[in-house]
């Protein structure tokens, strides 16, 4: 399919959450986006485009489906003398 052009804009509603006691991060809600093409393709095969990205699209299903995230941290051996990532030259060792 030849594109000319294409703009996706995307805007959603920021859950602002400041204050004491605030126990849940911002989040982003209600998100939805617009593409703008210029294609001399027809509606049709636009529209068969849209479904095709929407069907395989990994980042818009992790949006549209949301996904459990863990994570870890995993701790080096601290050496004493390292400091912002450099060993400090101790004089005599």
């Amino acid at each position: 399919m030849v594109l000319d052009s294409l703009e996706v804009r995307v805007e959603g509603k920021l859950t602002p959450r400041i204050g004491a006691g605030t126990t849940q991060p911002p989040r982003y809600q209600d998100l939805k986006y617009t593409v703008h093409i210029e294609s001399p393709a027809s509606a049709a095969e636009i529209d068969g485009l849209r479904q095709a990205v929407e069907a395989t699209c990994p980042v818009y299903n992790l949006l549209k489906d949301g996904q459990a995230v863990k994570g870890s941290v995993v701790r080096g051996r601290y050496s004493e003398g390292r400091q912002a990532g450099r060993v400090r030259h101790r004089p005599g060792k």
